[in-house]
């Protein structure tokens, strides 16, 4: 299929204060398609992934529908941007998706951080393909999100890329066991 999908954040267009802007490429840099995700307050991105049938999967943070803070989010779009599941993840008062990836068996796993007790610990999840987790795991429900048509004018630009020389070096970090202790909200 060739090309690119990039996205972003934008406050001028969109259907609130704070939406995902996505663009797709085509290898030409030509803009294909780009959509806007979210409601009337903040809702961003931090992790896409192309889906192994062309389409792909985002995860971020919602706070436009229906929560006082922020929401762990997952979006699922066809090849073309469509939104074909949206689903929203909360088990606390805080909760946020900063990374997403396609397992072998189709679903997705999630990692992010929710803000339980005023911490932020790790959280990690294990969707299925559907977004779904589990029956017995009630923090999960849907969202009314839509991907937006946008039409921002995209503007060729002057700039040019340089070399910074800059040189790679060897790092002295080391690995150390933490002794985390992992905590399953649903089995």
């Amino acid at each position: 299929m060739g090309g690119y999908i990039v996205i972003g954040n934008t406050e001028s267009f969109g259907a609130g204060e704070i939406d995902t802007w996505v663009l797709r490429l085509g290898s030409d840099g030509v803009v294909e398609w780009q959509k806007t995700y979210g409601g009337v307050e903040r809702d961003w991105v931090y992790s896409l992934q192309q889906t192994r049938d062309g389409g792909h999967v985002m995860a971020g943070s919602m706070v436009s529908f229906g929560a006082s803070s922020s929401i762990a989010c997952v979006l699922r779009l066809g090849a073309d941007g469509t939104a074909k599941w949206r689903r929203l993840y909360m088990a606390t008062d805080h909760n946020g998706a900063n990374s997403i990836q396609q397992t072998m068996d189709g679903g997705y796993i999630v990692a992010g951080w929710t803000g339980s007790n005023g911490r932020q610990p790790l959280w990690v999840l294990k969707l299925r393909r559907d977004g779904s987790i589990t029956p017995s795991c009630d923090f999960t429900c849907y969202s009314n999100i839509t991907g937006i048509d946008s039409n921002a004018c995209i503007q060729d630009t002057t700039a040019s890329v340089r070399d910074t020389n800059a040189e790679p070096r060897d790092s002295s970090a080391t690995v150390c066991d933490t002794n985390v202790s992992a905590r399953i909200q649903c089995p």
